[in-house]
């Protein structure tokens, strides 16, 4: 595997997280839609996606790449000891990749991981997310490393009024927002945007993700995200 060239992005990313879901056949999907075409499938309605590592790892080894087109946008979620193979990925992937979200489970983190973190951020915009079980006080220390390294931390609105103002990638990750409130947070992004940083909103892999997608796409679309 070669190093690859990672893209830059310059609109408002809409998806939801992961793409390979046998709960959406019948409904997103045509029911006689075969798996490995779901890539391309999916492509072609949205122009987003956020995978875990279980499915990005699954995209290198199926060559998910080759079935989107050029202005296709991954952003990929993982944890510290995945940053290696980040570094690392196949060019044709790479370069369809606006972004790295890495999860953060446990503190203090060693001076190594620091270090491949600084190392992947200055390849790749990044964001750090935050593991449901850490205390407040582990999380005002991932704040105060997000700004030690000026990197970003994925926004939950629903568990945050506003981000985290560091970094350039800007992910926000829904869980039952309506449309007033994707409203407030698409023009949190739109600002977000206009100093060229990344941003993207992306729904969970519940059964209708994907039609709820649809709508915030066009929601930022009429509202010029």
């Amino acid at each position: 595997m070669v190093q690859g060239h990672f893209c830059m992005n310059d609109y408002l990313m809409v998806g939801t997280e992961g793409l390979n879901v046998d709960a959406w056949a019948g409904g997103f999907y045509d029911e006689d839609l075969p798996v490995d075409w779901r890539a391309a499938s999916y492509s072609t309605l949205l122009r987003s996606v956020l995978l875990h590592d279980h499915e990005w790892k699954k995209a290198i080894e199926e060559d998910w790449a080759a079935e989107v087109d050029e202005g296709f946008r991954f952003v990929l979620h993982a944890g510290i000891a995945d940053i290696e193979t980040l570094m690392a990925l196949p060019e044709n992937l790479a370069r369809k990749v606006a972004g790295v979200i890495i999860e953060i489970s446990s503190l203090p983190l060693t001076s190594r991981d620091r270090d491949a973190l600084q190392g992947l951020a200055e390849r790749v915009p990044v964001s750090i997310d935050v593991a449901s079980e850490m205390e407040p006080q582990q999380i005002e220390e991932i704040n105060g490393l997000c700004r030690q390294l000026d990197i970003s931390r994925v926004w939950h609105p629903s568990a945050q009024a506003v981000p985290l103002e560091t970094g350039n990638l800007l992910v926000a990750i829904l869980s039952d927002e309506g449309l007033p409130e994707q409203r407030e947070i698409i023009s949190v992004l739109d600002v977000w945007m206009t100093e060229l940083r990344t941003a993207g909103i992306f729904h969970g892999s519940v059964e209708n993700a994907p039609q709820h997608a649809q709508q915030t796409r066009l929601l930022a679309e009429m509202m010029g995200a």
